[in-house]
């Protein structure tokens, strides 16, 4: 597979770790998800963003499976790009077994090979209801202080009960795959000077962020409150059978404004937060220039030989 065309995305960690219900919830969330066929132990899937393939592992975790990809990883994990490995973080029973298969994991050439930059710890089952338990948050001390002492990574806490959490953790190991963060965050930020925007997001048809920008710290919290709030709102009533393409919603100090805009066969949303009237008015007039920056940027990463 060509790297400027496909990707491979692994999904490791032992069985009821969460693997699958994550990558269900995205197959819901995200609607891009499809081609679903299974190999000897590996559910592999299809996705496609911003005209690039992406390939989803998902590596069953049963201990036959896992003996199986560690006695033959030039079949099972050659050529990944992104490793996103799971824990549950309720199940502190197992945790000294998940430990032991990272290590192994990374006793492999192929494993080796990854991009530090690219390797992901999801603490999983992370619900709402209890991820501030006092015994929840020891338990993620120890996860991290375990897995960094064999690899460091980066950490995400997921649950399928949160839905934010998945979209913003996929987003985040996404946008490694494709180096283009500092590109895009340019863009953004002179089109936020352009509107007097405090904060803007960039998001594709399925909501995958592709980029943020804001000003300052309050005003980030603030741009991503609003853009779940526009998540909400736009589920609501895409499910009565009317997506909004364009909304407005009260936020502290300000507005948010969304703007569905197309550029050839693909479909995007901007999200600025501001404090100025002026917004509306000149994020309208700016989306042409916008959509075609963001394409003759894309078009480089992802079309060119």
């Amino acid at each position: 597979m060509s790297t400027k065309e496909a990707s491979k995305i692994a999904l490791l960690g032992l069985a009821a770790a969460g693997k699958t219900s994550y990558l269900e919830a995205l197959q819901q969330e995200f609607r891009a998800l499809y081609d679903i066929r299974a190999t000897v132990g590996v559910d592999r899937n299809k996705i496609r963003i911003l005209g690039s393939d992406l390939y989803i592992y998902d590596y069953g975790g049963q201990q036959i499976y896992r003996e199986d990809y560690l006695k033959n990883p030039d079949r099972y994990l050659s050529q990944i790009d992104l490793m996103l490995y799971f824990v549950d973080a309720q199940d502190m029973e197992n945790l000294d077994s998940s430990i032991e298969y990272y290590k192994n994991l990374f006793n492999l050439p192929e494993i080796q090979s990854i991009d530090p930059d690219k390797i992901f710890i999801f603490i999983h089952k992370m619900d709402p209801e209890i991820k501030s338990d006092p015994r929840i948050r020891s338990r993620v001390k120890k996860i991290k202080e375990n897995f960094d002492a064999i690899k460091k990574a980066q950490y995400f806490e997921t649950s399928i009960n949160d839905y934010w959490s998945i979209i913003f953790s996929f987003s985040g190991a996404f946008r490694k795959i494709r180096k283009i963060e500092d590109v895009l965050n340019k863009i953004l930020k002179e089109f936020a000077r352009a509107t007097f925007s405090s904060g803007v997001i960039l998001v594709d048809t399925n909501f995958l962020i592709l980029d943020i920008h804001a000003s300052n710290e309050e005003n980030l919290k603030i741009t991503d409150e609003g853009f779940q709030q526009f998540v909400g709102t736009w589920a609501k009533q895409a499910a009565q059978g009317n997506p909004p393409e364009k909304l407005q919603i009260e936020l502290k100090g300000g507005r948010g404004y969304f703007q569905k805009f197309n550029y050839e066969d693909e479909e995007y949303y901007i999200m600025a937060y501001s404090r100025n009237s002026r917004t509306e008015k000149l994020i309208l007039e700016k989306l042409p220039e916008l959509a075609n920056r963001v394409f003759e940027i894309l078009m480089g990463f992802y079309f060119e030989d």
